[in-house]
């Protein structure tokens, strides 16, 4: 199963791409290895599942972004204009 967009398959390959996936993908090429990526069921994280799975504390939020806002103009300002 796939959570865009941290993995989706692309449109135009059919393979697995996302936030998780080109992370993953450079850790293990920097380490010497190749990553294999088994898609699975979305399992969120509950008691009774954490001796089944092992599973990953949260390392994301949800962000509402607002253009008008002077504070996220200079945030998409920073990340969107080229270096």
């Amino acid at each position: 199963m796939t959570y865009s967009p941290f993995s989706y398959h692309d449109p135009g390959t059919n393979q697995l791409t996302g936030y998780d996936i080109e992370v993953v993908t450079a850790v293990a090429s920097k380490l010497g290895a190749r990553a294999e990526f088994v898609e699975a069921p979305f399992v969120t994280k509950k008691v009774e599942r954490e001796g089944k799975y092992a599973l990953s504390d949260p390392y994301t939020e949800d962000v509402l972004v607002n253009p008008q806002q002077p504070r996220t103009r200079t945030f998409l300002h920073r990340i969107l204009d080229p270096i």
